[in-house]
């Protein structure tokens, strides 16, 4: 009888230990979920920092851009002026003038795309951005 009574507490005491291993082998699992969480987080911060970087310097360089657009539109339309302002305008001169109007033309479709550039740059960089947010959601949802 003691020995079974010895052997019922072994038993128990086995059940126990096993329980508690897989209590702490879950556990573990959970732990480095968790870690791996922590470093996907850590990896989409500093990738939402390089994108807010990036698109900091393209939105520089592109005001710069459009700036030197807009100076160039202006000496083209100056250009046009003094050519229409000729009291006696030449074949050459409607030439030119036809030559300045494309060039002109042309400025003004490239500062229209490069706008465009921009505005498509933000929407991407913003869903790239709640992207990141939501996948982490989900992760942490998850564990």
């Amino acid at each position: 009888m003691a020995a079974l009574s010895i052997l019922s507490s072994d038993i128990d005491l086995s059940k126990k230990i096993l329980e508690t291993a897989q209590i702490l082998i879950q556990s573990e699992q959970h732990r480095h979920y968790t870690t791996d969480i922590v470093q996907r987080v850590n990896r989409m911060k500093q990738e939402v920092e390089l994108l807010h970087a990036l698109a900091s310097i393209i939105a520089i360089k592109n005001m710069k851009l459009a700036a030197s657009i807009r100076t160039l539109e202006s000496d083209l339309r100056g250009r046009i002026r003094d050519i229409d302002h000729k009291k006696h305008a030449t074949p050459k001169d409607a030439k030119q003038r036809d030559l300045l109007l494309r060039e002109l033309d042309q400025s003004r479709r490239f500062h229209a795309n490069l706008h465009g550039d921009v505005t498509t740059l933000r929407r991407t960089h913003k869903n790239r951005i709640r992207n990141s947010v939501e996948h982490i959601a989900t992760a942490y949802h998850r564990s």
